[in-house]
């Protein structure tokens, strides 16, 4: 069996469809926000399972897509954990800290996705 048959099928596809790439990358961020403790570890790109998260990532990419500010993203994010998750407390710090993040690796991925790197 060559390299090319044994390879994770979804592995190949992250790395032929660069928009496969954002979506990843904000549900890595979901799960790195985590505010209520359910994913014990980040998975590789090609072994992230559904979670619960991954309901708020097209709002969350859309948002990023659309230049939404790092304060109208944390809100975004405290309307879930407040008002969809049930938390009674935000950590406003760190996902401010996570936020922009994002912001910096999402807005260095569409450059390059402009120039067909």
């Amino acid at each position: 069996m060559n390299a090319d048959a044994s390879m994770n099928p979804e592995a190949v596809e992250i790395r032929f469809n660069p928009n496969l790439q954002g979506d990843l990358k904000v549900k890595s961020f979901l799960r790195e926000w985590d505010p209520i403790g359910v994913c014990p570890n980040e998975s590789a790109p090609g072994e992230m399972g559904f979670d619960e998260y991954d309901s708020y990532a097209y709002c969350l990419g859309k948002m990023l897509d659309q230049d939404a500010t790092g304060n109208e993203i944390v809100e975004y994010l405290r309307k879930v954990a407040i008002d969809s998750i049930g938390l009674s407390h935000f950590d406003d710090e760190r996902t401010q800290k996570l936020v922009q993040s994002l912001i910096a690796w999402w807005e260095e991925w569409r450059i390059a996705e402009r120039k067909g790197k």
